[in-house]
């Protein structure tokens, strides 16, 4: 009786105590219902309300490992070089076709252009200084300043020589025969002086005075000479010679030689 007892007592208190705890668990249990269906419809609102495309940019990104195998150049080593953009081959055909073609071009010369040509102007041509009419000095140099008047009288014209030479030329005879007119108007005493450039050939010191004053005298005896010849009187010619002692331009250019070569003809009263 005793253990029948004890049985009926603890299955008596164990139903006591799920009497007790009963409704407390089952208030647990509609707090959690109650709230899962609350969020499942705050979804199905939203799921409502939202565009596709807004749902599918709401979704997180995929992580992916694309490149990740991938090698990385190596800054170290020096790039290949490019490939050219036309084979070798290709390159020398155009180069050989651009050689035919320039062979094969004509080219025609321009016109050439018809001037005249200038009048030549020897600025030691041999000329008469004074007219018959004037004693004025006249312009007988282009380009070069007029001799000195150094001699005796006035100087009345200039012949020019080639260098080592005693030759008189036609525009030389005319000079003097225009001079010879002029004294035969005037009257006078003609002066002939013979002169030299400083240029010789390479001689001792007194070679070089010999020489010159040799070329000078020669030079005032040819136009004494055609003077006489074209009817001066003797007694109205005076000849000397200078050799290179009384240069009126400087040598350091050939025009100044040419300049000093000469023979001066002065007319006295």
């Amino acid at each position: 009786m005793t253990e029948f007892q004890d049985a009926m007592g603890q299955a008596s208190t164990t139903a006591g105590r799920t009497r007790r705890y009963g409704p407390v668990r089952m208030a647990c249990f509609s707090v959690g219902f109650a709230a899962f269906f609350s969020l499942a419809g705050c979804t199905a609102v939203d799921d409502l309300t939202t565009s596709p495309e807004e749902r599918a940019a709401q979704q997180p990104q995929k992580v992916t490992t694309e490149g990740v195998k991938d090698e990385f150049p190596n800054l170290a080593e020096v790039p290949s070089e490019p490939k050219p953009h036309t084979p070798p081959e290709t390159r020398e055909e155009i180069v050989s076709e651009l050689t035919d073609d320039r062979s094969k071009a004509s080219f025609t010369d321009p016109t050439p252009l018809i001037t005249a040509a200038p009048k030549k102007l020897d600025p030691f041509a041999s000329a008469t200084i004074i007219s018959a009419d004037s004693v004025t000095t006249s312009t007988q140099f282009a380009g070069l300043s007029s001799p000195t008047e150094t001699g005796p009288g006035q100087l009345a014209a200039i012949i020019f020589f080639n260098h080592g030479s005693v030759v008189l030329d036609e525009n030389d005879l005319g000079v003097l025969r225009d001079l010879v007119t002029l004294h035969e108007q005037r009257g006078g005493r003609l002066r002939v002086i013979g002169h030299a450039s400083s240029r010789t050939q390479n001689a001792t010191p007194d070679e070089h005075q010999v020489a010159n004053f040799e070329m000078s005298l020669e030079r005032a005896n040819v136009v004494s000479a055609e003077l006489l010849s074209l009817g001066v009187s003797p007694d109205a010619l005076a000849t000397e010679a200078k050799a290179d002692a009384e240069p009126v331009y400087h040598e350091f250019m050939p025009s100044g030689e040419a300049g000093n070569r000469r023979v001066e003809i002065f007319l006295e009263k």
